[in-house]
């Protein structure tokens, strides 16, 4: 029988001895299993005081008590989380997120409201009568009592619901730090109170990519459209001693959206704009309210039409990349908030429908901002009728 030197043996006791202190001064100091598993709304901080290190000290001690029936409701709660950014954020409102304007609206303010998840699309006409018309009674179709609220109120008026909505926005937002700071924190780093609010802000960062390539593209698209246009005239031109019809020749600059070949330009001139002749089964941003139904229904979707649902779904593919990267990012985000309870999730829930409704309601109101509202603005349509007789009007243009 080998005997073990004693010194062996007291270095082999005091291991252990440190052993068992350590992880009896762990487990002491993770407050009590029945006060940390189910604690709604009671961060680090209510347990330990000091360093905001501890901030991980909460949360290992609280996964290490909760069983395995918690840490499933924990995994579900993290997937409805995920689903935050995609469905709260994005959501198609008023139509497909697309806001028609007469107007290609100012980089900053287009920017704004990218970041704020509407699209503003630019409404193309031959002249400003029309495309005040179709601003008008597009918005009036698809959400015709916001629109009767919107298109009825005075420039003042608008300003003042703008600052309103901005600090409806800026609450929502303090309230977004709030439910974070009184969570249990995102994994990603616990210390750190305020990511999702972080992620909205960044929303500025692929807005101003989308709005800076759209220029750039819209702007390419029209000198080959200008320029197919003039050859396409030239050659009229010369096989037959006929003067273009002004209109084709006004609706030269319209032609922003459109992504043609040379064929499909006439060979001859007629007394349709080419703006609505030529546009027919391109890839338009936005539907001519003058295809409607009787029924409000569109007679034919455009694929773009479609697709518009998707951040950047018209734009070249790094704008579509940049807004994916986002969303991921989001996703990412919000399931890292760590052991979301039921009570929680409602409130994150309900927290994120008041930030979308602010941020589309002060987008909206943006976008208004820039048009003719209120009793100045030409009367193109019917404003006695109701929606119906206003679709019968437009569809009998």
């Amino acid at each position: 029988m080998t005997i073990i030197p004693k010194s062996r043996f007291y270095l082999s006791l005091i291991l252990y001895m440190f052993v068992w202190c350590q992880r009896t001064l762990a487990q002491s100091d993770c407050p009590s299993e029945d006060l940390l598993v189910y604690s709604p709304f009671k961060p680090w901080f209510s347990f330990y005081q000091g360093s905001s290190q501890r901030c991980w000290s909460a949360a290992i001690c609280l996964f290490q008590a909760a069983d395995e029936a918690r840490k499933q409701q924990f995994s579900a709660t993290a997937l409805i989380m995920g689903l935050l950014p995609l469905t709260l954020k994005d959501i198609a409102w008023p139509e497909r997120r697309l806001v028609p304007v007469s107007h290609r609206l100012p980089v900053l303010a287009e920017i704004l409201v990218r970041a704020l998840s509407l699209e503003p699309v630019e409404v193309h006409g031959k002249n400003e009568a029309e495309k005040r018309t179709m601003t008008e009674s597009w918005l009036t179709i698809h959400s015709p009592s916001l629109a009767d609220w919107v298109w009825n109120l005075e420039q003042k008026r608008i300003l003042f619901y703008v600052a309103g909505s901005t600090l409806s926005l800026l609450l929502t937002y303090a309230a977004l730090v709030l439910v974070e700071v009184y969570s249990k924190r995102s994994s990603l780093g616990c210390i750190y109170p305020a990511f999702i609010l972080t992620w909205y802000i960044v929303a500025l960062l692929p807005a101003t990519i989308h709005t800076l390539l759209s220029k750039l593209r819209h702007s390419k698209q029209k000198r080959k459209a200008k320029g197919i246009l003039e050859a396409n005239l030239n050659i009229v031109t010369a096989d037959t001693p006929m003067t273009p019809h002004p209109n084709d020749v006004e609706s030269a600059g319209a032609i922003v959206s459109v992504i043609s070949e040379p064929s499909s330009y006439p060979r001859k001139t007629h007394s349709t704009p080419l703006g609505a002749r030529d546009i027919k089964n391109q890839n338009i941003t936005l539907a001519d309210p003058r295809t409607l139904s009787q029924n409000g229904q569109n007679k034919s979707l455009t694929r773009s039409q479609i697709a518009s649902a998707v951040q950047g779904a018209e734009e070249w593919w790094i704008v579509q990349l940049v807004w994916a990267i986002y969303y991921i990012a989001g996703t990412l985000v919000f399931t890292s908030i760590m052991a979301v309870t039921v009570i929680e999730l409602f409130v994150w829930v309900m927290t994120g429908f008041a930030v979308t409704g602010a941020s589309k309601l002060l987008a909206l109101l943006l976008c208004m901002s820039f048009e003719v509202t209120g009793e100045s603005r030409p009367r193109f349509i019917q404003q006695e009728g109701s929606t119906s007789q206003l679709k019968d009007t437009i569809n009998k243009r």
